[in-house]
């Protein structure tokens, strides 16, 4: 899938691992104590993903790793529903 189709409401995970989404947050945090700086970058994002308990590593296509947290509730043998740093996402085919 290529960046500059994804929407931001668009969200595919496969079962081999790959990734596509449409609004991914990261957020760098500088600084050895509370004071230091944060920055903030939001897009769509293609690459690989790895998932520990409710943790997501996404690796984009340049390998940087970003993190986020990830929760999902099936529907039936499906996935229906996924709760990805804080978005709610859902199949809408119906």
């Amino acid at each position: 899938m290529n960046v500059g189709t994804i929407s931001g409401s668009d969200l595919t995970l496969t079962r081999q691992g790959d990734i596509a989404i449409g609004d991914w947050s990261t957020t760098v945090v500088s600084g050895a104590n509370v004071g230091g700086g944060s920055s903030r970058e939001s897009g769509p994002l293609v690459g690989r993903y790895w998932i520990d308990g409710h943790v997501i590593a996404v690796a984009d296509q340049n390998g940087q790793i970003s993190r986020g947290f990830i929760a999902g509730v099936k529907e039936g043998s499906a996935l229906g529903h996924v709760y990805l740093n804080g978005t709610h996402y859902w199949n809408r085919d119906d």
